[in-house]
């Protein structure tokens, strides 16, 4: 999951709820850990390990960041909250 933010939150209760676990929590802001997971810099992403990243921001992901997230992501495997 991509973010640590009030989004982020919703996704992963959401998830547990559904009984998938994430794996991984992704940030490029200065937060160490979230509920409890590691917070990993975006970049690491690039590792790809995991099925799906979902980009959990309430804020519209724009055309630029969505560019930079399938330079380390391809694009299928990525899931935004909004369009």
């Amino acid at each position: 999951m991509l973010g640590t933010g009030e989004a982020a939150e919703l996704a992963y209760l959401t998830l547990r709820e559904l009984g998938v676990e994430p794996v991984a929590v992704y940030g490029d802001d200065d937060r160490q850990s979230f509920l409890g997971m590691p917070v990993q810099p975006q970049a690491a992403m690039a590792r790809g390990d995991f099925d799906r990243v979902i980009v959990a921001s309430f804020v519209n992901t724009p055309d630029r960041q969505r560019a930079e997230l399938t330079r380390l992501v391809p694009r299928a495997k990525l899931v935004f909250l909004r369009p």
